[in-house]
């Protein structure tokens, strides 16, 4: 049998239609890449398949756009929000990471050679926390260290937290999504070792 898919096999050739090349042209296609340019791609993080009708009411409503704001579902979890001009496009804070239905969503600005596998839908840039790091050991070199625990530190803030005025170190960082985000990592000074 395999040597019989063999010779079938050897016997296709691809027709003169598949070789063809077909010349566009820049005015054919200016209404997509002025469509594009008002528009956010934003990629849902997790295997669960996002609700469009859903997705479409949520993040009208957290954009403040209503029924303006058209949401194409290019790909399971991948999403083109179309918004009515540029001027409304830019109100949306799109170094943000928004959640909907208890998974991530990443929002990039459209650009050439964009798609759901591109890079930029890798990164998630979030607040984490760090607690349990002893009063005498909080520096911003051991925030730092702590931070590279992630991918990339974007920002260091140290918080006072509750009426009792204690401190919480907060980290902007960004995380690759593809790998396990870190529950708690360890500091060791000299032979005293800490989880935060």
């Amino acid at each position: 049998m395999d040597e019989k898919l063999g010779l079938k096999l050897g016997q296709i050739s691809i027709a003169d239609a598949e070789k063809l090349i077909i010349d566009i042209e820049e005015n054919e296609v200016r209404f997509s890449a002025e469509e594009c340019n008002r528009s956010l791609f934003g990629k849902g993080i997790d295997d669960k398949k996002a609700n469009w009708l859903g997705m479409k009411r949520k993040m009208g409503l957290l954009w403040r756009m209503g029924n303006a704001l058209e949401v194409r579902e290019l790909s399971d979890n991948y999403f083109q929000f179309l918004f009515p001009n540029r001027e409304a496009l830019q109100k949306v804070d799109m170094g943000r990471c928004w959640i909907f239905e208890n998974q991530y969503l990443i929002v990039q600005p459209w650009q050439e050679g964009l798609s759901e596998n591109h890079p930029s839908f890798n990164e998630l840039t979030v607040w984490v926390q760090a607690q349990g790091v002893p009063i005498n050991w909080m520096s911003t070199d051991v925030w730092l260290k702590i931070g590279n625990a992630f991918m990339d530190i974007k920002n260091v803030m140290l918080v006072k937290a509750g009426f009792k005025g204690s401190r919480i170190l907060r980290l902007q960082v960004s995380l690759d999504v593809r790998k396990p985000i870190p529950r708690w990592t360890s500091i060791r000074l000299g032979e005293q070792i800490v989880t935060v």
